[in-house]
């Protein structure tokens, strides 16, 4: 405290001094009567105590200007949850439109009921003429569904159509079987080609063997045809009772290759339900008429 004002003092004498300066200054110009304020001296005092109080700042409070808070900005979490929008992926999941073609198998059901019962009693006969050792499959390669057919229609008779096997010799000719079977009687040409298989059946005896093997054996193919002709009804007549068949006679037809053009219609034969059911034991004359009830049609090269 006493140095400022000791150095107030100082300050208040040199402006005293500068006054006087500029006052007693000639206005001429000249600088011989100004008298040329001498400083004062500065006179430092030095505080004889140590315990004068430093120059320091302690009078003026210390503004600690803390600086400011800083603003806490509160980020709200991320609203991606909601953008997670895969719950809604179970949609695009479209395997249940896949469950509608499953219901496509019952569609497969239909087919199978286009066998009547009629066509179930016809393949029954089929399959029992193929499993007939005495008949078995074709010696020519004929396949099994072309070896037998069979069609029946309750209250016709009962169609049979297959196909000859080879025999020891092979006849070739012009079919002339062109025409369906029909059971009416038989013409006079027909009447004539029948007599005529009779008259040569005797001059055939020796050729035709004896046994009842599904082979050839040593049968001639006309021979042969008849030997199947009469396993066929064999055959048949054990099924009419248990299949139940609703059939006046049975209708056969045999077809052989005797020309280059396949297999072509050799002989039609017929026979009534009694004859099938009582049966003859002579294979030789099974397209004579008896046994048979008509013969519309026999080839030539097939007669004996």
């Amino acid at each position: 405290m006493r140095a400022r004002i000791v150095a107030a003092a100082v300050i208040v004498i040199w402006a005293i001094g500068l006054v006087a300066y500029f006052a007693l200054r000639d206005d001429s110009g000249t600088n011989a009567n100004v008298v040329t304020p001498t400083q004062p001296p500065v006179t430092t005092v030095t505080p004889t105590s140590s315990t004068a109080p430093a120059t320091t700042s302690t009078t003026h409070p210390v503004v600690t200007t803390s600086p400011p808070k800083p603003t806490i900005t509160v980020v709200p979490p991320p609203t991606s949850p909601p953008t997670t929008a895969t719950p809604t992926l179970p949609p695009t999941s479209a395997p249940p439109t896949t469950a509608p073609p499953t219901t496509a198998p019952p569609t497969t059901a239909p087919p199978t009921s286009t066998t009547t019962p009629d066509q179930g009693k016809a393949a029954a006969v089929q399959r029992k003429l193929l499993a007939r050792p005495q008949l078995g499959p074709s010696n020519r390669g004929v396949p099994d569904d072309e070896r037998f057919v069979v069609s029946y229609t309750p209250g016709q008779d009962l169609l049979v159509t297959w196909a000859v096997d080879n025999g020891t010799t092979r006849p070739t000719g012009t079919p002339d079987c062109a025409g369906p079977p029909t059971t009416t009687a038989p013409t006079s040409s027909t009447s004539s080609t029948t007599t005529t298989a009779t008259s040569t059946t005797t001059t055939s005896t020796t050729v035709a063997p004896t046994s009842t093997s599904s082979a050839p054996g040593g049968r001639t193919t006309p021979l042969e045809a008849r030997y199947e002709a009469r396993q066929i009804l064999l055959s048949i007549r054990s099924q009419l009772t248990s299949l139940h068949l609703d059939v006046p006679g049975v209708q056969l037809v045999g077809r052989y290759p005797i020309d280059a053009s396949g297999d072509s219609d050799v002989v039609q034969v017929r026979y009534s339900k009694a004859t099938v059911q009582s049966g003859f034991s002579d294979y030789k004359k099974a397209f004579d008429v008896p046994p048979a009830d008509v013969v519309q049609c026999l080839n030539p090269a097939f007669d004996l």
